[in-house]
């Protein structure tokens, strides 16, 4: 199982561990460290479930100025490529 955190800007907002298993991903030991930085979805309370359900959810946006930076090390040329597993992949290496 790996320790990851969810960061808004420099600021740790919570932190969790995650483990890839057969059923599917799991999240536990959620922590959180400044509530008032939650996303939106999580500010009613930070479950399992609500934390998988915004990292499903979650996307790069396209006008992020370092999206070619993103797509290059992803070895892609176009955002639409992106698959739920690659943008996975890259948060989990990008916050580990």
């Amino acid at each position: 199982m790996e320790r990851f955190q969810l960061l808004n800007a420099d600021i740790p907002v919570l932190s969790f561990s995650h483990d890839r298993t057969l059923i599917g991903d799991t999240y536990s030991n959620i922590i959180v460290h400044e509530p008032d930085k939650l996303p939106i979805r999580m500010k009613s309370g930070c479950t399992d479930t609500t934390l998988r359900d915004w990292i499903e959810r979650r996307a790069i946006p396209v006008n992020r100025h370092h999206m070619e930076a993103v797509l290059g090390a992803l070895n892609l040329e176009k955002q639409f490529h992106l698959s739920k597993k690659d943008v996975l992949n890259f948060f989990f290496h990008f916050f580990k």
